[in-house]
């Protein structure tokens, strides 16, 4: 039986395909709950988040983390490789992945509009929150906030959306939010309230 992790590829310790010993930080589970290592360690948005297979010796020493769903051992085989936010993968695996709501907002952060059209082409862009949009906000994805306001799903976001832009100096982004319509979800009088969105409302007024 296979099992399946999800690794940063920027470390080059567990780059290459094969057995490694003592490999205790690399948690690995089944397909059907990898969802659970999406924001492992430093896969959070990152690009070069990778899902690898994993084959476990029969010698080795197993250890249950969480709940019997994510184990480690002292050693691993670690095999074929797959991006975790592409459109590849996605075609292979969606019968299998869960698509949650970390999944998308690292989509988001990426600023991946493919994937978010793929899933909801597949109905499978079923569990979203706030922070999708939010965080395409603070990287300045607009193409992202775009294709949100056009999907036809309901538009979650909260003040912060505008808070970070404007923390980041994302101009794109607060232009954005300002041609959108959108801003008018919040009272203005409560947008005023932080001091760092005043500045920004005097400027686009």
């Amino acid at each position: 039986m296979y099992m399946y992790t999800v690794i940063n590829e920027l470390d080059d310790s567990f780059g290459k395909i094969g057995l490694y010993s003592h490999p205790l930080n690399i948690p690995y589970t089944t397909l059907d709950n990898l969802h659970y290592l999406y924001n492992y360690g430093t896969t959070l948005g990152n690009c070069n988040a990778w899902i690898r297979i994993v084959k476990i010796p029969d010698d080795a020493l197993v250890i249950d983390m969480q709940n019997d769903k994510i184990k480690k051992s002292d050693k691993l085989f670690l095999g074929k490789k797959y991006r975790l936010y592409d459109i590849e993968t996605l075609k292979i695996f969606k019968s299998y992945l869960k698509i949650t709501s970390e999944y998308i907002n690292n989509v988001c952060i990426l600023g991946k509009v493919n994937v978010l059209e793929f899933l909801k082409t597949h109905n499978l862009l079923l569990e979203y929150n706030y922070w999708a949009m939010d965080y395409a906000s603070y990287y300045n994805h607009t193409t992202v906030l775009e294709w949100w306001k056009n999907s036809g799903l309901p538009l979650l976001y909260s003040k912060n959306a505008i808070r970070f832009a404007e923390q980041c100096n994302s101009k794109e982004a607060l232009e954005w939010w300002k041609k959108s319509g959108l801003i008018k979800k919040y009272p203005v009088e409560e947008l005023l309230k932080q001091f760092d969105v005043i500045k920004w409302w005097l400027r686009v007024k």
